[in-house]
């Protein structure tokens, strides 16, 4: 008899945690609905452009929503032939990756004295998958390479010039080692139509230069607080690698550009010298400058717009 009452009590106590946990876990499914509703109902403001110049009230863009997951970065090891030796970046696959499927791959470069590391300590990888839950923008592999191009993958960030020299070899090692590598190793589109390479300030020089060497390649590119690739108006040549902006007729331009800059940029002289260009041979692209100086939230306001744009 004992026993039987103290079965009933256990079996109670069991009832009683199950239906609280049911309780906790409907009352947490139901606040994940409501703010993923909320979520997916906000309207960013845009230009003329489809730009959203001000993301300042914007609660998404750039924070993990409850209820949607999120893949995390992954360090991928290649050898390279420009370096002779092996080299890293981040890839970052869309949450739904599925290797029976091809995506189209974006490789996003960074600035002066930064690493493969850097986009992702921006929140480029929250921003990114975003963009694919709330914008309707099509999944896609985004890598993150290192262009400190050189066996100790860094550089000292004392001199300039000598250090852009050391970034001017990403062209070549994208193009022979690294793209290679991921082409074999991930389920991506290979053509023009689904290659898009962005960076910003000494990576968005490197982005305009990769971009117009191999226009066969690169169907989209995005330069955000660019260094100038090209010499500036009185002919200085300040770490410049073209002479200037040409179109190959024979493939027709790009599908998407994209060039913006903080209007208190302490350099912006150099993002001028490349808007002017392209406005002097009429080549199309999207241009826009917003509140900020040489810093974070320009690029990854500049990200989140290009990202719309792509593909």
């Amino acid at each position: 008899m004992e026993k039987t009452k103290k079965s009933k009590k256990k079996i109670i106590v069991c009832m009683a945690a199950l239906t609280l946990c049911l309780c906790v876990v409907a009352v947490y499914f139901i606040y994940e609905l409501q703010f993923r509703k909320e979520a997916l109902s906000y309207v960013q403001e845009v230009n003329a452009d489809g730009i959203a110049v001000d993301l300042s009230d914007n609660p998404y863009f750039m924070k993990k929503i409850i209820g949607f997951r999120y893949n995390k970065a992954e360090r991928i090891q290649y050898e390279s032939e420009v370096t002779n030796s092996t080299k890293h970046a981040y890839v970052l696959l869309p949450p739904n990756y599925d290797e029976s499927k091809k995506y189209p791959v974006l490789y996003l470069l960074h600035g002066w004295g930064g690493s493969d590391k850097t986009w992702l300590n921006k929140d480029a990888d929250i921003i990114i998958q975003n963009s694919f839950y709330l914008d309707d923008v099509q999944e896609m592999i985004v890598v993150f390479p290192n262009s400190c191009v050189n066996k100790e993958e860094s550089v000292p960030k004392e001199d300039f010039i000598a250090d852009s020299k050391i970034y001017d070899l990403t062209e070549k090692d994208l193009m022979t080692s690294l793209m290679p590598y991921v082409n074999e190793h991930y389920s991506t589109y290979t053509d023009r139509n689904h290659t898009a390479i962005a960076g910003y300030s000494l990576g968005g020089k490197e982005s305009l230069y990769t971009a117009f060497t191999h226009q066969d390649v690169f169907g989209y590119v995005g330069s955000f607080s660019t260094v100038s690739p090209i010499p500036d108006e009185n002919g200085v040549e300040y770490a410049a690698t073209m002479t200037d902006f040409v179109i190959d007729e024979n493939i027709g331009g790009f599908h998407y550009m994209l060039i913006n800059t903080g209007v208190d940029d302490p350099y912006i002289a150099g993002v001028h010298t490349v808007e002017n260009a392209l406005k002097r041979n009429q080549i199309p692209h999207v241009y826009y400058e917003m509140e900020g100086r040489h810093e974070n939230k320009v690029w990854q306001n500049a990200l989140y717009n290009y990202l719309k744009h792509i593909f």
